[in-house]
């Protein structure tokens, strides 16, 4: 989904008063979840999405001109635990222990006609990964956060790859397969790395003696 906006949404941003919702779709290992910041139910895109109410919260959504990974926390907050059965306690700690961590999650800003449809089209605000679930049980209410991580926190993870024969090795089924080559074909190019690191080379004219 492009981060444009259409001309129904130009409009919808000049009229007096405006009914604002964030949607947000999160991926879990046997289903997507469909949440939004309102009440009931609202459809967009094929999809049903549930309203949190006041019980859901989200952290400042931040972009500068640095390239830096930006990272958000989803919240469901406050909730009592008397309208949650203990059925749905042990659910929902399944649900956590089954999250795919880094799978994609993302959240749309949106806005409302004044009947509560979603006017066409949402405006993606942030596109990661789900990471770090935690849930929080008091005697009396409970929490739920989520950190969302941007896929630029890929930059600050260390190459665990190595200029070497055998780790070039390891992508030869994947080559061979994309560009239809052989399944015998074979890449020498780094088995000479390890020789260059005591090898001497001379650009232009050999010299004489190694002294000169």
């Amino acid at each position: 989904m492009p981060r444009t906006m259409t001309a129904a949404m130009a409009t919808a941003l000049s009229a007096e008063v405006l009914y604002p919702a964030l949607l947000c779709q999160m991926n879990f290992s046997n289903a997507n979840v469909n949440v939004w910041s309102g009440l009931g139910n609202v459809v967009w895109n094929g999809n049903t999405y549930t309203g949190l109410g006041d019980f859901a919260g989200i952290s400042t959504i931040s972009e500068d001109s640095t390239v830096e990974a930006k990272n958000v926390t989803l919240e469901l907050s406050g909730v009592p635990l008397n309208i949650i059965s203990v059925e749905a306690q042990q659910d929902l700690y399944l649900a956590m222990y089954d999250l795919n961590i880094l799978q994609p999650c993302q959240i749309w800003l949106a806005l409302r006609y004044a009947n509560g449809a979603i006017i066409s089209d949402p405006i993606l605000s942030y596109k990661g990964f789900m990471d770090k679930p935690d849930i929080d049980i008091q005697p009396e209410t409970m929490s739920l956060s989520i950190s969302l991580e941007n896929i630029l926190v890929d930059l600050n993870r260390p190459s665990e790859r190595r200029y070497t024969a055998d780790d070039q090795k390891m992508d030869m089924p994947y080559l061979t397969a994309k560009y239809g080559l052989s399944a015998n074909t074979v890449d020498n190019a780094f088995n000479f790395v390890a020789g260059l690191q005591e090898d001497t080379v001379y650009w232009g004219v050999t010299p004489k003696s190694n002294n000169s």
